[in-house]
């Protein structure tokens, strides 16, 4: 019996690329957020009414910004952690530190 295959990606690689990934899906959304637009239109007895409203204009969408934002900047400190550990072999947060940023980062 042949022993099973040995993986030849490291966890620590998949984590990167993973946080790369989350990185970049911030990005676009960041983009889509910022540039979308809609048309309101509206008909009153005689009168037509058209207004563009952006995103700046909903006041729960400048909550989603921030989240986005706060998204953004966990992945970056996250993404350069991660690149940290794999060029050193180190940690740079000693201890249980280390999951203490993770899980209160992730809330």
């Amino acid at each position: 019996m042949a022993p099973p295959p040995t993986s030849t990606i490291s966890p620590i690689i998949i984590t990167l690329v993973l946080k790369i990934l989350m990185l970049v899906l911030l990005l676009a959304s960041l983009v889509v957020l910022a540039t979308d637009t809609a048309t309101l239109s509206l008909s009153f007895y005689t009168t037509f009414v058209e207004s563009k409203i952006h995103f700046d204009d909903v006041y729960t969408y400048r909550y989603v910004l921030a989240s986005i934002i706060m998204g953004l900047v966990y992945s970056v400190l996250q993404t350069a952690l991660s690149l940290y550990h794999i060029a050193t072999g180190k940690r740079l947060i000693i201890g249980d530190g280390a999951f203490l940023v993770d899980f209160y980062g992730d809330k």
